[in-house]
């Protein structure tokens, strides 16, 4: 049967308490990853998807923000960004503070969260 999993997430209520965004999502180009750059969070599956959207994305930048700790994990990253079909189009922002990041999410059309486990 179908299995059902609890996962209590948290949100810094004062990050998000500004006036939202001025610009609407369907005029953003930009679409966000915000977490740790760890296997188990699959930024290496969506390099892979986003480089295998092809024209679907054309337009489109990815940022990735959050702390790589696996140099050999992050060298495997470096080189999906570096794949023909999205080079010059994915952006490792680091680990970011909460303004930052707020501020990247407000220019996204879209936060994009693969995860292997959650």
């Amino acid at each position: 049967g179908l299995s059902v999993e609890v996962f209590p997430a948290w949100i810094d209520r004062d990050a998000w308490s500004e006036p939202p965004r001025l610009v609407p999502p369907s005029r953003c180009d930009t679409l966000v990853y915000a977490g740790a750059l760890v296997p188990g969070k699959g930024p290496d599956v969506l390099l892979d998807a986003f480089a295998q959207a092809g024209d679907a994305l054309a337009g489109f930048t990815l940022v990735l923000a959050g702390r790589a700790d696996d140099e050999t994990f992050r060298g495997r990253l470096d080189a999906l960004a570096q794949d023909p079909r999205v080079a010059g189009r994915v952006r490792f922002a680091g680990q970011v503070d909460r303004r930052s990041l707020r501020s990247l999410i407000d220019a996204a059309r879209a936060v994009v969260v693969p995860s292997h486990s959650e």
